[in-house]
């Protein structure tokens, strides 16, 4: 009996001392929660009232609808941080220069553009230290294209080949109904000059039998041209022997395999004959073919089009330029097809503005890899920089949500002066 009582005892005191573990246990998590969600809560607030003061929205009207749904869409904009975690909605990048330059200097001609290209750097390659000075510059790795002269600035601008050359470029029929080739233009490998080559005749061989396979359907008189190694290219001239290809079958990854047509043939051989012509230099090359110089490549003559920079085709394609009496400047309908700041893998507004600003104070660091991280000192030693750029913010989020909400234009003006008071 003394036994039972005693054992009674002893697990009374064990689920009492386990009601008491859990009830501590579990004011100590309630403590911690709560503690963690206010301490998360305070920099949320933190983070908007930064926002605001960089937008110039004012702190005591965050309580507005209009107000509380643009801080959303500027806490939901690709930051970069400095090393203060300060957010800034931006970046200054190497692919923007050409509408950046534009942006600044409207209606310049083609011979101001080129210079105001060739006087800028980017470096991608090359993390810059914080010691380091704004416009010091190593040398090496940049776009050629921005120092490439009237080529670079017309691949810059992606412009069409001009008639004249696409009707160079139309190959010619010799006597026996075969195809001259254009000539060709290339850099040496080494770098040492340029070459053409230039197709002068096609010498046709004797009549002789092949057994091949072809990609297509022959008949007599066609060239065939996707021989195995070791058969030459030439003409059909008697089909002796034609195996049809199995129907088509879907290979593992759902795609139609390639099949072919075998045959046994007599092909009359066919011979390219080139000529190479070697140029020390590009004048030279368009001294002898003024057909490769790029005034005669491309049409100089497009009024409109989008910068083509390589590497970020999809990061600048919402740019546009224009070309009016000989004068480039950044087309208008720019603005309706760019983003606020990076987004979605584009660039915008705000990213523009930037870059632009780099330029004008050649700060090249900020142009160079990992550049973002020094933005924060950039806009402290440049307050004009500084205030073009919240003044973007402003300018590019207030009116992407009225154009968002419909409003007209004299709403939209109420609807900034509202914000501002």
């Amino acid at each position: 009996m003394q036994w039972a009582v005693a054992r009674m005892i002893v697990i009374s005191r064990v689920i009492e001392m386990s009601l008491l573990f859990f009830v501590i246990f579990g004011f100590g998590v309630f403590i911690v929660c709560y503690f963690g969600f206010c301490w998360w809560g305070f920099g949320c607030w933190r983070e908007i009232c930064s926002l605001t003061e960089l937008t110039g929205i004012n702190r005591g009207d965050c309580e507005r609808d209009l107000k509380r749904e643009l801080i959303l869409i500027f806490k939901h904009i690709n930051n970069f941080k400095d090393k203060k975690k300060q957010a800034y909605m931006g970046y200054a990048y190497n692919g923007l220069i050409p509408p950046a330059i534009l942006l600044d200097n409207p209606r310049v001609d083609r011979d101001e553009f080129i210079r105001l290209l060739n006087d800028t750097h980017s470096c991608w390659h090359k993390e810059y230290r914080d010691n380091e000075g704004w416009s010091s510059y190593p040398g090496g790795h940049e776009d050629e294209r921005y120092h490439g002269g009237i080529r670079g600035l017309a691949q810059i601008l992606g412009l069409i080949p001009s008639k004249r050359f696409q009707e160079f470029c139309e190959p010619r029929i010799d006597e026996n109904g075969l195809s001259i080739l254009p000539p060709d233009s290339y850099p040496d490998e080494e770098g040492n000059g340029y070459h053409v080559w230039v197709h002068e005749k096609n010498e046709l061989g004797k009549v002789e039998e092949y057994k091949d396979v072809s990609w297509e359907k022959l008949k007599p008189g066609d060239l065939w041209v996707d021989v195995q190694i070791g058969n030459p290219i030439g003409i059909v001239r008697e089909i002796l022997n034609e195996k049809v290809p199995e129907e088509k079958r879907v290979d593992v990854e759902g795609d139609e395999e390639r099949v072919f047509w075998e045959y046994r043939a007599k092909i009359q051989p066919l011979k390219r004959v080139f000529r190479k012509e070697d140029f020390k230099t590009e004048k030279k090359l368009w001294r002898s073919w003024p057909q490769f110089h790029p005034e005669f490549v491309y049409d100089f003559m497009q009024e409109r089009g989008c910068f083509s920079v390589p590497y970020s085709i999809s990061r600048v394609s919402g740019f546009f330029w224009k070309m009016q009496e000989g004068k480039y400047s950044l087309d208008e309908k720019t603005f309706d097809n760019i983003h606020a700041n990076l987004y979605d893998g584009t660039f915008g507004y705000g990213d523009l503005i930037l870059t632009a600003e780099a330029v004008k104070h050649q700060a090249w660091k900020l142009l160079s890899y990992k550049g973002g991280q020094h933005l924060g000192r950039f806009l402290s030693d440049f307050p004009d920089s500084k205030k073009r750029y919240q003044r973007s913010l402003w300018d590019s989020h207030t009116s992407l949500w009225a154009k968002k909400k419909g409003m007209i234009v004299s709403d939209f003006l109420r609807l900034r002066l509202e914000l501002r008071s």
